[in-house]
């Protein structure tokens, strides 16, 4: 599904009380309103099949997005279409195409088993009850949560509660697949199998995806495409090796050499050292000085072991937010 947003702004618009009984009688008579912008006329354009990260600190507005697009909140101005509907009308067609899933609010019902809410589901959405059982229990299989389904969803563990949300998500093989920090405060096991699912669904079925977390590792493994959202506007668009080439001018490059020699790899590029810890020593060399500083390196110690590697993308972000201003190649 092709997703264009076009200007959206968001104002939120909230009660100004102030402390005090006094305060708390005049309000029943006359309340001082405020806005609260969330979006400050954001645009952006996905064709159907991408797998795109959502990122920025909390309150940049990727929540009131993601809500606008799976049409819970109308924007106050600008315009939202995917593939011809306009979200917030609510469009039978349009939500049996959609799929939603957050990591702090889920669609399971807590009392019941999983697989009762998945019998429910599979009559709101009128699918095959043989093809969606068998989805099901493969969608089960290879997240193996087979042994839980029969379990009310409130006793089960976190990362299984999510998997079976996931598996919600996906029985009626949306074409839009939005995720509101679905590994939040999951253990690396159940997060790398839910990531794969969703690499898996995206790539096989060309699902649109589209992924808001503030854990990164979700967005460097699977999305190819990284929208940054801070204070209501989008700070940055492209694809993560864009963002790489324009706001990390260098790499980190970590030697690991004999102890009787650290002093002496110490001293070579000392304003660059990033990093001494036991046997090892890193810098931050600017990308075109790169293989001379390696060749310098290996020339002069003797080296056991050498990485080069980007700087985390989680310092990419904090630079961008901070105000950087190179644009980058899509």
């Amino acid at each position: 599904m092709d997703i264009d947003v076009r200007e959206i702004t968001k104002i939120y618009r909230v009660f100004d009380k102030k402390e005090g009984l006094r305060a708390s009688a005049l309000s029943l008579f006359h309340r001082e309103m405020r806005e609260i912008p969330a979006l400050r006329g954001i645009s952006f354009h996905i064709d159907g099949g991408e797998i795109v990260g959502f990122v920025g600190k909390n309150g940049s507005g990727k929540t009131t997005t993601m809500k606008i697009l799976a049409g819970l909140l109308s924007p106050t101005a600008g315009s939202v279409r995917i593939d011809g509907w306009t979200p917030f009308d609510k469009d039978y067609e349009f939500l049996k195409r959609l799929g939603f899933i957050t990591g702090q609010k889920g669609q399971l019902r807590p009392d019941l088993p999983a697989a009762d809410s998945f019998d429910l589901l599979i009559s709101i959405y009128e699918l095959d009850r043989t093809e969606a059982e068998k989805r099901i229990g493969d969608l089960a299989g290879e997240l193996t949560v087979e042994h839980v389904l029969s379990q009310p969803v409130r006793l089960l563990s976190l990362g299984q509660r999510m998997k079976c949300e996931l598996i919600a998500s996906l029985l009626h093989g949306p074409s839009l697949l939005l995720l509101d920090e679905p590994t939040l405060g999951l253990d690396f096991a159940s997060a790398e199998s839910i990531r794969r699912i969703i690499y898996k669904e995206a790539k096989e079925k060309g699902t649109t995806v589209i992924l808001s977390s503030h854990i990164l590792d979700d967005i460097q493994e699977i999305c190819g495409r990284m929208i940054l959202i801070d204070a209501g506007r989008v700070k940055f668009d492209g694809s993560l090796d864009a963002c790489f080439r324009a706001y990390a001018k260098h790499k980190i490059l970590t030697v690991r050499t004999k102890k009787d020699q650290m002093e002496l790899a110490k001293r070579i590029a000392p304003d660059a050292v990033c990093g001494v810890e036991n046997n090892t020593v890193s810098w931050e060399i600017p990308r075109e000085e790169m293989p001379r500083m390696v060749e310098r390196i290996m020339r002069q110690i003797g080296v056991e072991d050498i990485t080069v590697k980007e700087p985390s993308l989680g310092k990419v972000i904090e630079r961008i937010a901070a105000g950087g201003n190179r644009e980058a190649e899509k």
